[in-house]
């Protein structure tokens, strides 16, 4: 508006309130007291001469006098108020009041000063005695003043211009001119211009102004030929009607069953907006958590100070009583709604409990102040212990802040402690609970933590407000050393008004909602009638209430609050919303923009329930592998999945890489775009995938361990600082099993391998990722990072049972422990970004954004092996290669001085004609024509009698030595080498040889058979077989969809490529073998 002055003003008395000490800015304005004002020294004039009156000087009309012409700006944010107007003013107060009402005001600050905390610096505290003195006793004043400039401490203390500005001022004495009334004839009879229309709004703002007159004469000036003095004499009656205080109503106008706190806070339903920033900034620590609550029977206002005693408030704890219709909720609302108003969310946070309801606090919940709504807690348990975690979590959030500055013991402490430091602003919290017997009676945790907050809450800031409508026997003897104020409304018996106040009169109060006691301290109980927020209407909101309105202009006048509640974790959360953003880098492909945890092995993978925070898992140490435990559609494979896209979004796959057993929930494709992705099983059936995915990882263990022997590295930092000098073309390798119990009962012979990963893995930069249904399935002590998701039975956790059993029927919800022990709920993540639309496209933009190599793959067994392959001068003696093993893809050698006999089973197509063919060249090959004779059975009668009679004569006759026998030296000749393919065709045929099957070795005999599955079930008739199976043949089952019982391998026979097969040694572990192939005619 053109007849005020800018908002240039207002900025510097903010910033000038922000740079000093608290509370130092307002002493200083009170000790310039007449020539300058400020806000807390018109709220001074306010409560203590406009009480009786019937209007009211509104926080607007404050604001408006400070801006505006009559005020000019003399440094540091103070104004300097125009002497002629300073003259009306006090000549108003004189005529209104007399001097006697005058000089309250200067004992008034005297008081302030003398019951305050001390002031610094001291020249602000003496500032303020001074001005006290020259109202009340100028003489004193001017004596004390020259005593002081001469004393040696004096001139210590304050510098020579301090005590000239001092004595100009109080020489300055205000002049006593005409009242009001002279001065608004003159202005009616003057020539109408823009300076009259100007006084005419400087008249309109002061007190006592006979407002009516005033807007009549400015009517005719709006009326004026001269358009200048037209608008601005318009735009006068404008502000005027604004600040109109006509609307609101005084503290006498209470009817004693509304009474408005608005009108007690000085302020109405037009002006609030407009006055919420002057009501808070005169707030000096004195009035900090002071608020109306209402009136006395003789209109006098009822305060209630939340600080504790020793900073001279009736707080910090308290207690309110009222039986339904005592109108207890509504002043629950206007006790919140009062300190919104007065506070800014810097300042002072709520948490607001509703213990029964879901109705008690309404819209306050949309203040920026609230740090969390509760509601509906009672007969609900598991939401009452989260609400005992906020708070013990609030608790220790606040002892963290009081250590990080310094070991500071109080709120107040840290506060000064905080200044000039990044420490983060921390308001006073207070935590408002109705029906707060509840949760008394639910048996939660949440009495100990009112009971900690009880102890503690004074030093960290916490205050507790308790709101029942009922009290029991009993259920405030813990809880009743604490509290320190207590409030009754109308009660339902005079038993429980005792337990509140301690005499029975609350249950004697009107039916009408409002009438209270207040017991704070005092010698007496207080009766009053209670501030109302509802039941209202304000001027022009037809349908709300005033707590409709102050919460509407209060919503957006601040920060919003540090969240102590937030509601139990629902839907889903996208990896980036804990990861934080990620981009493209060129040298390492879809990354997060997060550089700390690049390459870090530690990862988000979940977002806890209290606080809420990311839950990291960091694998970079003994914790390396990872539990995932829970039942059936608890969502296991989403909590693998969105840990293996979390660690590809922080490292490169140079950096780490993934295996599977299980693809997951049938996302074994998508995973396979991932180029950190070496392999992944569609399931556990694909037994050779199975094995050589675990002996891959199991190698490259060794040859770190190897490798680490010989470097002399004690960690994997000390192998990756080796830069180029690594051994092998792994990072962190990591192999997920998505069915660890399926693994151990399917594949036995994986057990020690897998055992030796558990043990000595993280070391070596080889983890495991394991899922189960229950934790008994795992490896106790194995698994250092350790998610639990929901469990059929809760009393089978190892994190907590009782919290298991409060675990959500919800997909991806589970616990976990901190290093404390501490248990800690969770959601867990989906492995997408927000922007994704779903996880595939997040796979391929992982894909896109990489232009190096992918991980390795796990190496297989050849589809085919060709004869020409095979190494004979890798063998000793009587080895001969048959093909190449699983295990560690090498050549798997058969001894037949050892395993002296052979029996290959297998399906027709298998390969078993294949295998004797290999074999016999190999024979041939390495022992030659004079060391070999091989016997290819066929059809004809009597070959097998004339092959033991030539076996008969190597029988050792009595006189062989031990030495021969050892030697096979009694006789010379070539080994035997008996091959018999299709053996079911021919079985009768090797009756003659049954004699030397067990002295094969003696004797030079080896026997080979090859025979169809179908056929096995004859082995216990046919005595050939059952010989050979008593002697523990070496064994090669091929492709088959039978099972060999026993006689050849203990792994379950499945369909497999020609050649491959499951071979079995006389102690040695069974492995896969895929066979040389030499085809006919070679």
């Amino acid at each position: 508006m053109t007849w005020t002055s800018s908002s240039r003003a207002t900025g510097l008395l903010y910033e000038a309130r922000t740079a000093l000490t608290p509370g130092a800015l307002e002493l200083a304005c009170h000790a310039a007291v007449p020539p300058v004002l400020d806000v807390g020294f018109l709220h001074l004039l306010r409560v203590n001469f406009f009480i009786d009156p019937p209007t009211v000087l509104g926080y607007a009309a404050e604001a408006e006098l400070l801006n505006s012409p009559l005020f000019q700006e003399s440094g540091a944010g103070l104004y300097e108020v125009d002497p002629h107007l300073r003259s009306l003013l006090l000549a108003a107060l004189d005529a209104a009041y007399g001097f006697e009402r005058l000089t309250k005001v200067a004992l008034l600050l005297e008081q302030y000063t003398n019951h305050a905390d001390p002031w610094q610096p001291r020249e602000l505290e003496f500032a303020q005695r001074l001005t006290a003195l020259s109202i009340v006793e100028p003489a004193r004043a001017a004596d004390w003043l020259a005593n002081a400039q001469q004393a040696a401490a004096g001139r210590a203390t304050f510098g020579q211009e301090w005590f000239v500005a001092m004595r100009k001022r109080l020489t300055d004495a205000p002049a006593q001119a005409a009242n009001l009334t002279e001065e608004l004839t003159r202005l009616q009879t003057a020539e109408p211009s823009l300076d009259t229309a100007r006084a005419l709004g400087r008249l309109g703002l002061l007190p006592g102004a006979d407002n009516a007159t005033i807007k009549t004469t400015l009517l005719t000036l709006a009326r004026h030929p001269d358009a200048a003095v037209a608008a601005l004499a318009t735009e006068v009656i404008e502000t005027l009607q604004t600040l109109s205080r006509s609307d609101p109503t005084s503290v006498r106008e209470n009817d004693g069953t509304h009474v408005d706190l608005l009108s007690l806070l000085s302020t109405n339903a037009r002006a609030l907006r407009d006055s919420v920033h002057m009501i808070r900034s005169w707030r000096v620590e004195h009035y900090m958590l002071r608020i109306p609550i209402g009136v006395l029977r003789d209109g006098g206002m009822v305060d209630l100070d939340l600080k504790e005693a020793a900073q001279g408030g009736s707080g910090p704890h308290g207690l309110l009583i009222g039986t339904g219709g005592s109108g207890r909720h509504d002043l629950l609302r206007a006790m919140v709604a009062a300190l919104a108003i007065t506070h800014g969310p810097e300042t002072l946070n709520f948490l607001l409990i509703d213990g029964r309801w879901n109705t008690t606090f309404g819209p306050l919940a949309l203040l920026p102040h609230n740090a969390g709504t509760i509601t509906e807690l009672a007969g609900d348990p598991r939401q009452a212990d989260r609400l005992a975690d906020a708070l013990e979590n609030e608790l220790i959030h606040r002892q963290k802040l009081f250590r990080d500055a310094g070991d500071v013991a109080s709120l107040r402490d840290y506060r000064m402690a905080r200044q000039g430091t990044g420490l983060p602003l921390l308001p006073t919290l207070l935590v408002v609970c109705d029906e707060f017997t509840e949760l008394l009676s639910a048996g939660s945790r949440v009495e100990q933590l009112f009971r900690r907050i009880g102890r503690t809450g004074r030093a960290l800031g916490v205050h507790l407000l308790l709101s029942a409508r009922r009290l029991a026997e009993g259920q405030l003897d813990e809880l009743r050393p604490y509290l320190s104020y207590r409030i009754a409304l109308r009660t339902a018996s005079a038993m429980e008004s005792r337990l509140a106040v301690g005499v029975p009169d609350a249950y004697d109060l009107p039916e009408e909602p409002g009438h209270g006691y207040l017991d704070a301290g005092y010698a007496n109980l207080v009766r009053f009638t209670a501030v109302r927020v509802s039941g209202r209407t304000p001027p022009g909101r037809p349908g709300e209430t005033d707590l409709d309105l102050i919460v509407d202009v209060l919503k957006d006048a601040g920060p919003p609050a540090r969240q102590v509640w937030r509601p139990p974790l629902q839907g889903s959360i996208a990896l980036d919303e804990v990861l934080g953003p990620v981009t493209v880098d060129p040298a390492r492909g879809l990354q997060t923009v997060d550089r700390s945890i690049r390459g870090a092995l530690r990862v988000p993978i979940a977002v806890l329930d209290e606080p809420r925070e990311p839950l990291w898992l960091d694998l970079s140490g003994v914790d390396g592998h990872v539990a995932v435990v829970g039942a059936n559609f608890a969502d296991k494979s989403t909590v693998v999945r969105s840990l293996l896209t979390a660690l590809a979004l922080t490292h490169t796959p140079d950096e780490v890489q993934f295996y599977g057993l299980g693809d997951l929930g049938g996302f074994r494709e998508r995973l396979l775009q991932i180029p950190h992705v070496g392999s992944v099983t569609e399931s556990l059936a694909d037994r050779h995938r199975v094995r050589r995915t675990v002996f891959e990882l199991a190698d490259l263990l060794a040859l770190r361990r190897r490798y680490f022997r010989l470097s002399g590295f004690e960690s994997m930092g000390e192998y990756w600082r080796a830069g180029s000098n690594v051994q092998d073309d792994f990072g962190d390798a990591f192999l997920f099993v998505e069915d660890w119990a399926a693994l151990h009962e399917d594949f036995a012979e994986l057990r020690p391998v897998l055992d030796l990963i558990a043990d000595r893995g993280p070391s070596y930069g080889v983890h495991l990722i394991a899922c189960a249904q229950h934790w008994s399935e795992l490896p106790p002590g194995t698994f250092g990072s350790r998610l639990e998701l929901r469990l059929d039975d809760p009393g089978e956790s190892v994190i907590s049972p009782r919290a298991a059993g409060d675990v959500p029927d919800q997909p991806g919800r589970g616990i976990s422990a901190a290093p404390d022990g501490t248990v800690l709920d969770f959601l867990t993540v989906q492995p997408m970004l927000s922007s994704a639309a779903s996880p595939a496209l997040l796979a391929r933009e992982i894909a896109d954004a990489w232009t190096g190599s992918r991980a390795p793959g796990v190496r297989l067994l050849p589809e085919e092996l060709p004869y020409d392959h095979i190494d004979l001068g890798a063998a000793d003696g009587f080895q001969l290669p048959i093909g190449v093993g699983d295990v560690n893809l090498e050549p798997i050698l058969v001894d037949f001085a050892r395993n002296t006999h052979l029996l290959v089973t297998g399906d027709p197509g298998s390969g078993k004609t294949s295998f004797l063919r290999a074999l016999s060249a190999s024979i041939d090959r390495r022992l030659g024509p004079w060391n070999s004779l091989i016997v290819v059975l066929g059809t004809e009668p009597g070959e097998m009698e004339i092959l033991a009679n030539y076996l008969k004569r190597r029988l050792p006759s009595p006189d062989v030595t031990a030495q021969q026998l050892r030697e096979r030296s009694w006789w010379t000749g070539p080994e035997v080498f008996v091959l018999v393919d299709d053996y079911e065709l021919m079985s009768d045929q090797l009756s003659p040889l049954l004699p030397y099957l067990s002295q094969g070795r003696d004797v030079g005999l080896h026997l080979v058979i090859a025979h169809r599955y179908f056929e096995v079930g004859h082995a216990l008739f046919d005595p050939v077989l059952l010989r050979m199976t008593e002697l523990s043949p070496a064994g090669v089952a091929l492709s088959g969809r039978g099972r060999e019982d026993g006689m050849s391998s203990s792994l379950s026979v499945q369909p497999l490529p020609p050649g491959r097969g499951i071979v079995t040694f006389r102690d040695q572990d069974v492995q896969f073998v895929q066979l040389y192939h030499l085809p006919p005619g070679r």
